[in-house]
């Protein structure tokens, strides 16, 4: 990521892929610890993102997936990715 923003302030925030889709939000942040470094984001995804992605939809909440922030293309009111959706339909995911 070019800039750090507190944690506060990247948390919730929404995440849209490179074709303008808003994937959700950030839920939590991946950090190397020796590093000081965030390395990624885990983003809890809306739930009509689910079925584009291949993923079932839980009975229960939705899906997370683990976005590198190396796929980060910048930060203001949203993060930008520099992937379309349709790129994370292989990435690790889980349920939240």
């Amino acid at each position: 990521m070019s800039r750090l923003r507190a944690e506060d302030k990247l948390m919730g925030i929404s995440v849209i892929s490179q074709d303008g889709v808003d994937m959700g939000s950030v839920k939590d942040l991946e950090i190397e610890d020796s590093a000081w470094q965030v390395t990624g984001l885990l983003v809890k995804l809306n739930k009509d993102i689910l079925e584009r992605l291949n993923m079932k939809r839980p009975m229960i909440g939705t899906q997370e997936i683990m976005i590198s922030t190396t796929d980060v293309s910048g930060i203001a009111d949203n993060i930008v990715l520099r992937r379309p959706l349709e790129s994370y339909k292989a990435a690790e995911t889980g349920t939240g």
